[in-house]
């Protein structure tokens, strides 16, 4: 997908790398004590990779600063506005971590008091106020976003395939290097791998689904929360109130009527895909803050949810309109990008962005999904803001028209 990378005299694909990091571990601290750097194959000549250390881990990550430098078909492919690391000096071999993320839900809470989701306290998860508020705070919704756009899940490129264990390797990638209070999220955090059937594979499973059921148990008169991001299977009633299948996961999370009734009203469109199937199909990603259930069960209790509505592809979308063109960008194999903050009034921001038709500016796409007047000021304005500042611009009018050409590759 992405070419391969060398470490020391280890060169391997990062279909493998992603697969099993383990295999380089000895290569990259080796590497590392050196005082030395990884190369990344997807251009010529090769670019530098940071070997960090990270717990007892250590990884590959993007070279401040050079990440624009990359194919945009790598993973380690970062654009200019995303790559803000400072550059690292002479002195240094890493650049420094990043400060712990401020969210606005809790981690955990004390036995007995009531499960409410959002947090009016710091991000070590104590139930107690906080006293000044500190910037803004990450919900849920937040994170899965910053997930989504950090982990190049909103892109895609020509050669690119992305069956579930891609989507969970590469949001472990990025997960291992955000920190939440005093914890980064990959421990926070459960995405379950593809079910198979061989025996092996299914005793793998059943010992991480154990550790994350293990994490959850209450102690010192704290219950804990932990996130699962999955795939949503299905969302009905049940004999205890309502349940959330998730494709993968053994056991299902189980909510009340309130919540229930709140993601319908939150994410309607999407969840209509799951009782009636749209074309082309769609998916629905959702990250979720769980606890364990009081009588000890495998079971989960939901705290709070957020979902995207993506393409096959796991391309996020807002329309039917959007999955049509999502699934157009990825059967002619073009290479574009969904921007995450994209809506009808963000004017620095299309529906997508095709990124193969100029290096130096990318095609702005636009899709017309509504016949509504306002809507369509504001969509119009925001195609004359993007031509004034120099972007060619395609515009889709899906309620009139079949998809047009679109602009050929160069």
């Amino acid at each position: 997908m992405g070419g391969a990378v060398r470490v020391g005299e280890t060169r391997i694909e990062v279909d493998e790398y992603l697969k099993a990091p383990d295999r380089v571990a000895q290569a990259l601290e080796q590497v590392r004590q050196a005082g030395g750097h990884a190369q990344c194959e997807c251009v010529q000549p090769a670019r530098k990779l940071v070997v960090r250390r990270l717990r007892a881990r250590h990884i590959l990550a993007v070279w401040p600063g050079d990440g624009p430098s990359h194919a945009f078909a790598c993973p380690f492919y970062r654009d200019e506005l995303d790559d803000a690391a400072a550059p690292l000096t002479e002195a240094s071999t890493e650049p420094a971590e990043p400060p712990p993320l401020r969210v606005d839900f809790l981690l955990e809470r004390r036995a007995g008091t009531p499960r409410r989701s959002r947090a009016d306290a710091d991000t070590s998860g104590a139930d107690e106020p906080a006293r000044e508020p500190q910037g803004h705070r990450l919900s849920l919704p937040d994170l899965l976003d910053l997930l989504w756009e950090r982990s190049r899940m909103n892109c895609w490129a020509s050669g690119w395939t992305r069956p579930w264990w891609r989507v969970r390797a590469e949001i472990y990638r990025v997960a291992q290097e955000i920190r939440i209070g005093e914890r980064f999220l990959d421990e926070l955090l459960y995405v379950p791998p593809p079910f198979r059937r061989d025996d092996d594979s299914k005793e793998a499973i059943e010992r991480e689904w154990q550790r994350f059921i293990a994490d959850l148990q209450p102690r010192d008169g704290a219950v804990p929360r932990r996130m699962v991001l999955a795939e949503v299977k299905s969302l009905v009633k049940s004999e205890f109130g309502y349940k959330l299948d998730l494709r993968h996961a053994p056991w299902p999370v189980y909510l009340k009527r309130e919540q229930w009734e709140q993601l319908q009203a939150s994410y309607a469109r999407a969840l209509l895909g799951l009782t009636h199937p749209s074309e082309p199909p769609l998916r629905i990603a959702c990250l979720l803050l769980v606890e364990g259930a009081t009588n000890n069960k495998h079971y989960l209790s939901l705290c709070d949810a957020a979902m995207l509505m993506t393409s096959e592809a796991w391309i996020p979308c807002h329309t039917t309109a959007e999955l049509r063109l999502a699934a157009r960008l990825v059967d002619q194999a073009r290479d574009f990008k969904r921007p995450m903050g994209a809506n009808d009034e963000a004017l620095a921001l299309p529906d997508f962005w095709l990124r193969d038709v100029a290096k130096d500016q990318p095609t702005a796409l636009e899709v017309l999904g509504v016949q509504a007047v306002p809507y369509r000021e504001r969509k119009m304005r925001r195609v004359n803001a993007l031509r004034a500042s120099g972007h060619p611009v395609w515009i889709w009018d899906a309620t009139r028209d079949d998809i047009p050409a679109l602009p050929p590759r160069q």
